[in-house]
C-alpha cells in the first residue's frame, strides 16, 4: 500500500538521505563522551565484485575473510573518541560560507553534469575559512587541532556522503547527489592541515538492501589526486563493500515506534571501527520527509529502510501518513546510537548546489537571486545545522511543496533537543531567526561572504 500511495519520486527516494532555530543565547553543552570499555576485536567482511578489495588488495574469495587494510593489518573497533572535547560554547554555532562564484551552473543554458561547473579552489577556501570561524582559530591546523585533537594514523575518520540517486558505476543523470570538489577540499585540508594519512579516511554511504553504486565521475577525481582514500558502498567500481552483522549487538539500532511496527536496525560496521565521523548532508527538500540534511543522511549508516509489511521507516517520517507523529521520529534514534551520537566530530552541509525534491536536479533559488545557493554549512551541534539549512528550505521550497508536510520539518529537531542532541529554534509558523541576516537567539550563526 505504501508504494500505491507514494509518487513516482517519493518511491525513488530511499535511505540516503530542527525546528527551526529558536533566538538569544542559551547554554548548551555537547560533550563527546568516550565510549566506556573497551570494544571487542572485530572482524567484518570485506569484498568487492571481483574478489579483490578496492584499489587492488587481492584477497581469496570465500563467505566470509577478515577485514584487511592495505598494511594487511586488520583495525581494531574503536570506542568514541577519548580526547579532551572541546568546552561547550554558550550557545551552538552554525556557519555558512559563501561565495557567489562558487559554481556557474545554469539549469536553463549549461550542458553535461552539474557538478562538472565548480570551481574547486574556491571551495578548498571555502572549507578552510568556515573551519576557522567555527572554531575561532585562525589557521585551519587550529581548527583540526580542536577538532581532532588526539587523531594518530591508523584512526578511521568514516565520512557519510550522499549518493541516494546514483544507481551504477556510469551513474551520468542530474539528480542531485554529492560532488567530488567537496570531497577533495576535505581530504586536502586533512592531509595537509592534520596529518591524517589518506589511508585513514573512508568515504561511505552503504545500505545491505540497497548498497549505493559509487559513480566513478565522483571517485575518480578524488582518487586521481589521493589514490589511497576509501570509498564504501557496492562491492563495484573499485569500491569496497563491507557486510552487515545482525549478530553484533554493538551495532543494534532499537527503533520504538508507537505502534510496535518497526524491528532492530544495524549500522555499518564501518562506524564500530572508526574513531570519527564526519556527515556531510546535502541541501534538499525530500517528498517523504519534509526535508533531506544531516539527520536523515544517515538512513545511508543502517542496513534497510524498507522491511517486510509495517517494518517500514518512511510511514514514520511522513507528515501525510497516519503512521506520523510529531513526537516521535526514528531519525533520532537512528543519530542517538552512540556509534554516531559520540563519534561524530564535525557536520558539513554540501549547499553548492539544492534541489526541492529528492530526485531532482539542482536548480536555481530564487532566495538566493536565481542562482545556486553556493553555501556551505559547518557546525558541531547537528540539530542546530538542520535547524538553520531548514530555514532555508523551507523559505524557498514551501510555495513548490505541501504545505502540510513541509510545515512538519522541525518536529524531528524538538525530539532531538528533548533528548540532548542539540538546540533548535522556532517553528515553521513562528521561525526563530532570519538566516539571511543572522537573527538567531539561540544559535549563534555566522554568515562569512567571500
Amino acid at each position: 500500500m505504501e508504494d500505491e500511495r507514494r509518487t513516482g519520486e517519493e518511491r525513488q527516494a530511499e535511505e540516503g538521505e530542527s525546528r527551526g532555530l529558536t533566538r538569544r543565547e542559551f547554554l548548551i553543552g555537547l560533550g563527546i563522551a568516550a565510549a566506556g570499555g573497551i570494544l571487542s576485536l572485530w572482524e567484518s567482511l570485506w569484498r568487492a565484485s571481483d574478489g579483490t578489495t578496492a584499489k587492488g588488495l587481492s584477497l581469496t574469495p570465500r563467505s566470509y575473510l577478515p577485514y584487511v587494510a592495505k598494511d594487511q593489518q586488520p583495525p581494531t573497533p574503536t570506542p568514541s573518541p577519548t580526547s579532551t572535547p572541546l568546552p561547550p560554547p554558550s550557545k551552538p554555532r552554525v556557519v555558512r560560507v559563501h561565495d557567489a562564484q562558487a559554481t556557474n551552473w545554469d539549469p536553463s543554458s549549461s550542458s553535461g553534469w552539474y557538478g562538472d561547473y565548480v570551481d574547486l579552489g574556491r571551495v578548498e577556501t571555502m572549507l578552510l575559512q568556515g573551519l576557522m570561524a567555527l572554531t575561532g582559530t585562525s589557521t585551519a591546523s587550529d581548527a583540526w587541532s580542536q577538532l581532532l585533537p588526539a587523531y594518530s594514523s591508523g584512526q578511521i575518520i568514516a565520512v557519510k556522503i550522499s549518493l541516494n540517486n546514483s544507481t551504477s558505476c556510469d551513474d551520468n543523470d542530474n539528480q542531485i547527489d554529492a560532488i567530488p570538489q567537496t570531497l577533495i577540499a576535505l581530504v586536502k585540508t586533512l592531509t595537509e592541515d592534520r596529518g591524517v594519512a589518506q589511508s585513514d579516511i573512508w568515504f561511505y554511504d552503504t545500505t545491505k538492501r540497497n548498497n549505493r553504486n559509487i559513480p566513478t565521475r565522483l571517485s575518480g577525481p578524488v582518487w586521481d589526486r589521493y589514490p589511497d582514500v576509501h570509498f564504501v558502498g557496492k562491492g563495484e567500481c573499485g569500491a569496497t563493500e563491507i557486510a552487515y552483522d545482525e549478530t553484533d549487538d554493538d551495532l543494534r539500532i532499537d527503533l520504538n515506534d508507537p505502534d510496535g511496527n518497526l524491528q532492530p536496525r544495524y549500522l555499518t560496521p564501518l562506524l564500530k571501527s572508526a574513531t570519527y565521523l564526519i556527515n556531510i548532508p546535502l541541501f534538499k527538500y525530500h517528498g517523504i520527509h519534509p526535508v533531506s540534511v544531516g539527520f536523515k543522511n544517515h538512513f545511508g549508516s543502517i542496513n534497510y529502510v524498507l522491511g517486510g509489511g509495517a517494518d517500514n521507516i518512511h510511514p514514520y517520517i511522513d507528515p501525510n501518513d497516519g503512521a506520523y507523529r510529531s513526537n516521535y521520529s526514528p531519525l533520532v534514534e537512528i543519530y542517538d546510537h552512540p556509534y554516531i551520537r559520540e563519534k561524530t566530530i564535525l557536520t558539513i552541509g554540501d549547499a553548492l548546489f539544492g534541489a526541492c525534491g529528492a530526485t531532482q536536479p539542482p536548480t536555481q533559488w530564487r532566495t538566493f537571486g536565481d542562482t545556486s545557493p553556493n553555501s556551505l554549512f559547518l557546525a558541531r551541534d547537528p540539530v542546530a545545522l538542520d535547524c538553520v539549512m531548514v530555514d532555508f528550505i523551507r523559505a524557498e521550497c514551501a510555495a513548490r511543496s505541501e504545505e502540510a508536510r513541509i510545515n512538519h520539518a522541525y518536529d524531528y529537531l524538538f525530539v532531538a533537543q528533548d533528548r540532548g542532541l542539540g538546540v533548535c529554534e522556532g517553528t515553521f509558523s513562528n521561525p526563530g531567526g532570519d538566516p539571511w541576516n543572522g537573527e538567531y537567539d539561540d544559535i549563534d550563526y555566522r554568515l562569512i561572504e567571500l
